[in-house]
């Protein structure tokens, strides 16, 4: 990969950590996009206008959240699930597949459609190939974090344990940028 290639590494890992510190206070945040990360040491999460607790997240019954980025569960609950943490694992994971590939996981869907498939495509089709040349347990973790049922994918602590001997094992001249905790 290029030298770009390997800064997703701590701004995922960051990411993650925020995730799992919002769902031990009970929270999820419901709009996690590239947009919404801020680059940086350490990456920080924004804009938490639509943020919910995990209980008030659960019981939702209309789509919240950025289209091409919310989960199946987000999509049209609760008959496609209940969204919560495993959402934000999702947001995360299509964000992590969009950095590392160019293109994000799933096509475009219609806003205007009142077809819930035509909208969302993430409900029906599975992601799209990532590029070769995303190392193996990179590639098998955002597959993880983008599977159709909130319980298959990692939890946020998962995901950073994962991420961090990727990291710790890059040569040090790949972090431009980024201090290395």
């Amino acid at each position: 990969g290029s030298l770009q290639s390997y800064q997703y590494l701590p701004l995922a890992i960051d990411v993650a950590a925020a995730i799992h510190y919002f769902a031990h206070e009970a929270l999820v945040h419901l709009d996690i996009k590239p947009s919404n990360i801020i680059m940086g040491a350490p990456a920080k999460l924004i804009d938490l206008s639509v943020m919910r607790t995990t209980t008030d997240a659960a019981a939702l019954s209309y789509p919240i959240g950025t289209d091409a980025y919310l989960a199946p569960e987000q999509a049209d609950p609760p008959h496609t699930g209940e969204p919560g943490v495993a959402s934000d694992v999702w947001g995360l994971g299509s964000t992590l597949f969009h950095a590392v590939a160019g293109y994000r996981p799933f096509p475009d869907g219609d806003p205007e459609s009142a077809d819930l498939v035509e909208r969302f495509p993430q409900v029906a089709l599975r992601a799209a190939e990532l590029p070769d040349d995303v190392p193996d347990e990179v590639a098998k973790l955002i597959i993880a974090m983008l599977e159709k049922r909130p319980a298959n994918r990692p939890r946020p602590a998962e995901v950073a344990d994962t991420l961090q001997p990727v990291l710790e094992a890059l040569p040090r001249g790949r972090l431009a940028g980024f201090k290395v905790r």
